[in-house]
């Protein structure tokens, strides 16, 4: 699994499919449910589909970004604008 869930954080590792998109809803729904500020660690992902990203998006949470890349690039440019929180 590309996705790697704790408590109170999701680490995203390496290439991300679509096929995770249904786990990553469920944890999102009982982050949200136990009133839970999440960490979700995209540092090590090398491709994210487009469906976990809106998850992400749309989650209340913290996000780690990847170091480089388009995705580091979109991430940061909507942490800029204050649509989602960093680190």
């Amino acid at each position: 699994m590309a996705l790697i869930f704790e408590a109170d954080r999701v680490t995203f590792d390496g290439h991300c499919a679509i096929d995770e998109a249904e786990a990553l809803l469920a944890w999102v729904r009982d982050a949200d449910t136990r009133g839970l500020h999440p960490l979700f660690d995209l540092s090590k992902s090398t491709h994210v589909h487009t469906a976990l990203v809106q998850l992400v998006m749309r989650a209340t949470g913290r996000v780690s970004t990847p170091e480089t890349g388009l995705l580091s690039l979109c991430l940061r440019s909507v942490q800029a604008r204050g649509s989602i929180e960093g680190k």
